[in-house]
């Protein structure tokens, strides 16, 4: 009898949604109106006001690393990024993303627009057809705040990997498009909403990057598509990077937070294998003035410009399957690709660079915290000059990156990552970690271990040695490349001392 009053409430409400939501949703049944057309486009109807024409559409890549924390240790998992493709889809006109599934029924999970999501509800009672009862729920966007972007402490003293020597290559290949690729690292809070749960993580991220990428078709010249290529997992004593405001544990300071990120996973074994280093948060971004006023108006921060470069990092809110911070890492991912605020002067760091002082603010394009939905979910023809200037400078947007890591042998983590904070790294939460020098590296294993206890005891691990490590005490010039003790042209100086 409940399921009953359920669906006919829920029938009631689908008819009049626009004006009859509440923050329980609204009960629809999804059908798909025809079987699959040759260019792969599917016409999905979820109520009598709703009807999508879908597009098959990608935000992985063929193998995605999913990274966890367990017993202690950093865990690197791959994953089939092109299967989780398979079921993605999304609707350019109505700026719906979607993940589609007709196994068993039709199901729906994402975004049908901006500010509306949808979610499948299994364990109710199918139509009369035997269509799968889904629900639709209000989206609350989140906003940025003025101050959201700015420039590392340290800049001055790093030279950034762009420079008038990649010119000539973007302008020859300024008709094709650029692949951020983006690691997305999670905090505590966001992964225990999700108890964890992998799929459900990847599910929503891959929502969220479809929703962001809607945005990024606005830019052209080249076009711009976000690609997540890893995800790291975090739990409560794996953030030591998250800098409370007085102490209190739901609030984060974006300055100190955002500089302490990048100081941590600088120190990554994966940190050139992605252009960007991005933070989603569960937990409230605040400021802090220099009086120490708190300042509770922030919900994101970026680095101007500092795309493929050591200061790659941005950070933004998210509430757990809400996907109300879609716009705001749309709008972060921005500043890293070079884009200012609409009527902001250029980045002073980078001569050259266009501003956007010449596109009103009261226009209100995704550079702007003004709503005006006939440019709400483009950028400025201002960010668009933006991001092609940077793109010239930074060839990496253009490249997969450590494929073919002997091209370029300073950018492996072996010359700049000593072998022992490789392995403080991987067991973060273990005491006196070290890498056994006895074990050695001639093929290319390396061992870490903890110092030895009262007993006499110690616990070790052994890793796939990372490219560039030292793998031949009595030749300097022998280092691991893919996992071979390889006998290099030339070594370049290593940053580190061990």
């Amino acid at each position: 009898m409940m399921t009953i009053i359920l669906r006919l409430l829920g029938f009631a409400a689908v008819a009049q949604w626009s004006s009859a939501f509440t923050d329980e949703g609204a009960l629809v049944y999804p059908r798909l109106l025809e079987s699959r057309r040759l260019n792969g486009e599917r016409i999905l109807k979820i109520n009598e006001d709703i009807t999508l024409n879908l597009e098959r559409t990608s935000v992985f890549p063929e193998k995605l690393l999913i990274r966890t924390h367990e017993e202690g240790s950093l865990i690197n998992n791959y994953v089939n990024g092109s299967e989780h493709n398979e079921h993605l889809y999304h609707d350019t006109e109505k700026m719906a993303a979607v993940i589609l599934n007709d196994d068993d029924g039709v199901s729906v999970e994402g975004l049908l627009r901006h500010d509306l999501r949808i979610q499948p509800i299994p364990h109710l009672e199918r139509s009369l057809e035997g269509h799968v009862a889904h629900m639709l729920f209000p989206v609350k966007q989140r906003t940025p705040y003025h101050g959201d972007h700015g420039h590392p402490t340290h800049e001055l003293s790093y030279a950034p990997e762009g420079n008038s020597t990649y010119t000539d290559f973007a302008e020859e290949r300024g008709d094709q498009t650029i692949s951020p690729e983006v690691h997305v690292v999670l905090d505590a809070t966001t992964c225990a909403a999700y108890n964890y749960n992998k799929k459900e993580i990847i599910n929503y991220l891959s929502v969220m990057a479809m929703s962001a990428n809607l945005r990024y078709k606005s830019v052209t010249h080249p076009s711009v598509r976000l690609t997540i290529v890893a995800v790291t997992l975090l739990k409560e004593n794996t953030q030591p990077f998250l800098k409370f405001y007085k102490g209190n544990k739901d609030m984060v300071t974006f300055h100190d937070t955002l500089m302490e990120f990048d100081s941590y996973y600088q120190k990554d074994p994966e940190f050139n294998n992605a252009d960007i280093y991005f933070l989603l948060t569960g937990l409230d971004i605040v400021g802090v003035a220099t009086d120490g006023t708190l300042m509770p108006h922030f919900s994101g921060y970026a680095y101007l410009s500092k795309v493929c470069t050591v200061f790659k990092v941005g950070m933004a809110e998210d509430e757990p399957k809400s996907y109300d911070g879609v716009h705001l890492f749309s709008h972060e991912i921005a500043h890293l690709l070079g884009c200012a605020h609409d009527e902001d002067p250029p980045d002073g760091t980078m001569p050259g660079h266009p501003g956007s002082q010449n596109c009103p603010w009261n226009d209100g394009y995704i550079m702007s915290y003004v709503i005006n939905f006939k440019n709400h979910f483009k950028f400025s023809p201002c960010c668009v000059s933006s991001i092609r200037f940077v793109a010239k400078e930074r060839k990496c947007l253009y490249e997969v990156n450590a494929k073919n890591p002997v091209e370029n042998l300073k950018s492996l983590p072996g010359f700049r990552i000593s072998p022992t904070s490789f392995c403080q790294f991987m067991h973060p939460l273990y005491r006196g970690v070290h890498s056994d020098k006895k074990a050695g590296l001639s093929d290319c294993i390396q061992t870490c271990r903890t110092a030895k206890n009262r007993r006499g005891g110690y616990k070790s691990w052994t890793h796939a040695a990372i490219d560039g490590v030292p793998c031949d005490n009595k030749n300097r010039r022998k280092a691991c490349i893919n996992g071979r003790c390889t006998l290099l042209k030339s070594m370049p100086e290593r940053t580190y001392r061990e």
